[in-house]
């Protein structure tokens, strides 16, 4: 299952929308800025999760299998070992369809010390202004540009 995160912007970009129109290339902006706020909190091991990201002017999408699960930070499962002739688990077996089990998923703070679920609202939280900031300049330089 794949995961689209959704920039709650739209506050933001109302206060900003006395500098003029919010374009789609500010729109694109605002969650590229997003994506890089967000990284520090995105749970990461190996880097799979964050490499496959797209950005448009309507979201980040996280495109591997795993992100909503990670996402949401619960173990889904069933997840049902694979054992070689000695008896060591060689891989994972899951079922199309996974169910929540109740269970948190545990991240590795290694790599990403901040990683968690939810990782777009420990973003917002920490970097709003931040981000407020950096949308009207962008804004503001986009208008001087084009006037």
């Amino acid at each position: 299952m794949k995961l689209e995160v959704h920039g709650d912007f739209e506050p933001i970009l109302h206060r900003l929308s006395t500098i003029g129109d919010i374009s789609a290339k500010a729109r694109l902006f605002a969650h590229e800025r997003f994506r890089a706020y967000m990284e520090p909190y995105v749970p990461m091991r190996e880097g799979i999760l964050m490499a496959g990201v797209d950005v448009t002017p309507e979201y980040v999408w996280y495109k591997s299998p795993y992100a909503h699960y990670q996402y949401e930070g619960e173990v889904y499962g069933p997840n049902i070992p694979v054992r070689d002739a000695d008896g060591n688990i060689i891989r994972w077996f899951s079922p199309p369809v996974k169910q929540p089990t109740g269970r948190a998923i545990r991240y590795s703070t290694d790599l990403h010390p901040l990683a968690q679920a939810h990782w777009d609202e420990g973003a917002m939280a920490a970097h709003q202004g931040d981000l407020e900031d950096e949308i009207a300049a962008f804004i503001e330089r986009e208008e001087m540009h084009y006037a």
